[in-house]
């Protein structure tokens, strides 16, 4: 609780330049030169039951990416399942979405540049990623400017046989965050099995990495949107070599390097 001295519970302050409150929110007092950047959207992983905003993991490679991108990056700290089951994620991320489409944050509104908007994560992360832009498309009829899905957690009962050695585990996870889903094709777990013509961005980029058990379904994911009737442009990228996030484990490997470069031509691409 803030001390009567201290009622807005500062834990640091370094005029002009920085203040960070207990809470975790810091704020810039010297504004970067009216600069407007491009606004990064950044959903974690986890399964939809751990990790947040504040992990260590996400922090150092959004750190290298904010700094590589020149980018306005939000990282949106989600309830997590089984206190706060599917779709909670969801809609706490379409609440931050439209949050900054109201640009209502006088820093936001002087810094953030919606027309190079880009929502991005990976595997249950790239999943929120992908409904957000969704309910973008569908509800406003909104275009973000592109969408990054890394190692994305999708599945579904249209898989080959070596995937569907998975299925019963992975369903058991789906009816664990998702008690009211209906399986494996539900639309909150399998993206085919809904209008992907109605995809509220412009550019999409899918990462899949050779070794991961979602690698299947992450392909077919960027096949379903090319032939959806979708206007945007589609890129995949594979790691063969690779497993599931590997990139957060092992940041400063030769095959991160390159994802990281792949993805800063995608974000810079106009």
């Amino acid at each position: 609780m803030a001390s009567p001295a201290n009622p807005k519970g500062i834990l640091h302050e370094f005029p002009p330049f920085i203040r960070i409150y207990k809470d975790g929110t810091v704020e810039l007092l010297i504004a970067a030169n009216g600069e407007k950047l491009t606004t990064l959207l950044y959903f974690q992983g986890g399964a939809f039951v751990i990790e947040s905003a504040f992990s260590p993991f996400y922090h150092r490679y959004l750190d290298a990416l904010s700094a590589k991108a020149n980018a306005l990056i939000i990282s949106v700290d989600y309830c997590l399942a089984p206190d706060h089951p599917l779709s909670t994620a969801y809609d706490d991320a379409w609440a931050a979405f439209q949050w900054i489409m109201d640009l209502s944050d006088p820093w936001l509104r002087d810094h953030a540049d919606l027309d190079h908007l880009f929502l991005a994560r990976d595997s249950a992360g790239a999943n929120i990623a992908h409904r957000t832009t969704m309910r973008a498309g569908k509800s406003t009829g909104a275009r973000v400017r592109r969408l990054v899905t890394i190692h994305p957690f999708f599945w579904g009962t249209d898989l080959k046989e070596t995937a569907r050695e998975r299925s019963e585990s992975v369903e058991k996870m789906s009816r664990f965050v998702c008690p009211k889903t209906n399986g494996l094709d539900d639309p909150q777990v399998n993206p085919g099995a809904e209008a992907l013509e109605r995809l509220g961005c412009r550019n999409m980029l899918v990462c899949v990495a050779g070794k991961d058990m979602s690698r299947e379904r992450g392909r077919a994911y960027y096949e379903d949107v090319r032939r959806s009737g979708w206007e945007g442009v589609a890129e995949v990228m594979e790691i063969e070599e690779e497993d599931h996030i590997f990139h957060l484990f092992r940041p400063d490997c030769d095959n991160a390097s390159l994802m990281m470069e792949q993805i800063l031509m995608f974000l810079n691409n106009d």
